[in-house]
């Protein structure tokens, strides 16, 4: 491997953290191609590096939110412990699923998450321009209006019971394809446990950590992860990551979201015609 490789994935690694941090689409659905395409690696090596790098972004993200204190420590141990059994159920029960089969997973996974993120955004717009003008009341918001709200804190069993099968799916999903399982984890806290997104978003976030851990754990125990292209890739995105959120604010995110899209539509386009 030449050194120029390295500073390539380096830089790739803060640009896609950065982007997808702005944007909240998690990493690991750029880390993963790029492995494939700049180092010609398969799918079933290049997610468990692109694990290595989400452990090093979530770490960021998850402290980032624990300072916040946007996260609900005890909704997302228990989301952790479920997800977790999901990484542990593949390692040891999938893990025999063939390149092909993987690729051809990721593919439909990127193609759906376009689908998935740009369809409000075309709701919202062809709503809004079917929508007669409204008249400018000169009211404005209140603190209540702009504030996060309050911590949620479900009680009882019933919500676990509720959300457990979709957190081990997370925790199936993320070691499957190398992501990080924010896809699914984020929904659910939102939905079914009625989460504001912030705190969705954050709680996922610390979720996402323990599945990374179980997965380089088993991984790095079999000998399946390159450290060196995994570092370059955690170099980069450690403070891509950090600066994404930093400035997550100051930049519009539909018109973000939908050059992601755009992009994921074409490498699944690619990935699906074996290009």
């Amino acid at each position: 491997m030449q050194w120029t490789d390295i500073l390539i994935l380096i830089a790739l690694g803060l640009g896609i953290a950065i982007v997808t941090t702005m944007s909240g689409v998690g990493g690991g659905v750029f880390f993963v191609p790029v492995l494939i395409y700049l180092e010609g690696l398969q799918i079933t090596v290049a997610r468990e590096i692109s694990q290595f790098a989400i452990l090093g972004t979530s770490l960021v993200g998850s402290i980032t939110y624990l300072r916040q204190k946007r996260v609900n420590v005890r909704v997302g141990l228990i989301a952790a412990a479920f997800s977790v059994a999901g990484v542990l159920v593949y390692k040891y029960f999938f893990a025999f699923l063939s390149n092909a089969i993987v690729t051809l997973v990721f593919a439909l996974f990127l193609l759906f998450l376009a689908v998935y993120y740009i369809t409000p955004i075309l709701y919202n717009y062809f709503k809004k321009r079917n929508s007669p003008p409204q008249a400018m009341t000169g009211e404005v918001p209140t603190s209540a209006a702009v504030s996060m709200g309050e911590m949620p804190s479900p009680q009882g069993v019933k919500w676990v019971l509720k959300a457990a099968l979709l957190f081990f799916v997370g925790g199936f999903v993320a070691a499957m394809l190398g992501v990080g399982g924010g896809i699914i984890f984020v929904p659910t806290l939102s939905t079914i446990l009625d989460f504001p997104i912030h705190f969705a978003t954050a709680t996922s976030s610390f979720t996402i950590v323990f599945n990374a851990i179980t997965n380089v754990l088993v991984a790095g125990f079999r000998g399946q992860i390159d450290y060196v292209l995994g570092s370059a890739l955690i170099v980069g995105a450690m403070p891509g990551a950090y600066i994404g959120a930093k400035y997550s604010r100051k930049v519009p995110k539909d018109p973000l979201k939908c050059v992601i899209a755009a992009v994921m539509c074409a490498v699944g386009i690619l990935m699906l015609t074996g290009v």
